[in-house]
Order: C-alpha cells, then sequence, then structure tokens
C-alpha cells in the first residue's frame, strides 16, 4: 500500500507551490477560495504524475482490468494528458436556473376579469 504520509508530503508541497507573491502580500498563505477548482486540479494532476511514474497508479479502460490483471499489471495504460483525464472526471458545475419559472403577464390580464355573481346571472335570465 502507498503511504498517504508521501502522498499529503506531494500534496502540501504542490499547494505550497501554488501560492503566489501576490497572495503572500495579501496576507494569505493558501490560493484564494475563488481558485480551489484549478488548485484542485493542478494538485490531482501532479499527484498522479507521481503516481503514474512510481508505477503505483493506472487507468483501466472498460473490461481489459482482468486482462492487465492476469498479466501482473505489465501494461500501466497512462492517459497522454492527464490535466485532460482528470478534467473529464471532474463533476459539471456550471448548472441552468433552477428557481420557478415566472412570466409577465400581458397587461389587460394583469386585474381578475369581473365575473357577475350568482345573483346577476338570475336578474339575466328573468
Amino acid at each position: 500500500m502507498y503511504s498517504s504520509r508521501k502522498s499529503f508530503h506531494l500534496l502540501f508541497k504542490k499547494l505550497g507551490s501554488l501560492v503566489t507573491e501576490k497572495d503572500l502580500d495579501a496576507g494569505r498563505i493558501y490560493p484564494p477560495i475563488a481558485s480551489i477548482h484549478e488548485v484542485t486540479v493542478k494538485i490531482a494532476v501532479h499527484l498522479s504524475e507521481h503516481l503514474y511514474k512510481n508505477k503505483k497508479a493506472w487507468n483501466y479502460p472498460g473490461r481489459f482490468h482482468i486482462f492487465l490483471f492476469l498479466y501482473n499489471f505489465i501494461h500501466y495504460l497512462e492517459p497522454k494528458n492527464k490535466e485532460e483525464f482528470i478534467r473529464m472526471q471532474l463533476y459539471d458545475t456550471s448548472y441552468e436556473y433552477f428557481g420557478p419559472l415566472t412570466w409577465q403577464w400581458p397587461e389587460p390580464h394583469n386585474k381578475p376579469r369581473n365575473i357577475p355573481s350568482i345573483d346577476d346571472n338570475i336578474a339575466l335570465d328573468s
């Protein structure tokens, strides 16, 4: 099993490299929260490069994992563009508006119609 201590060391090393002079001047020791999405992707790419390099990670394309398992993981199927591969796995958080749909009524229909009462209907029939 791969050491989680080593992974955390790599994670914090990469996180520290993403802090800019502008962040430090602003009094931050981490990148701003607004860039958390990009920071996360960069850290994931950095960790995946390290894990693939040390043969601790592999990518199975569907049902071929049994085939590869039988050959003692000889073929580590490493994505050529790790950043693109990681971005494809991310959940898309850009949504359409989920609030209630509202429409502006045309001017003649803004006021309720004047419906005659039952007494008015009786008076009209006689």
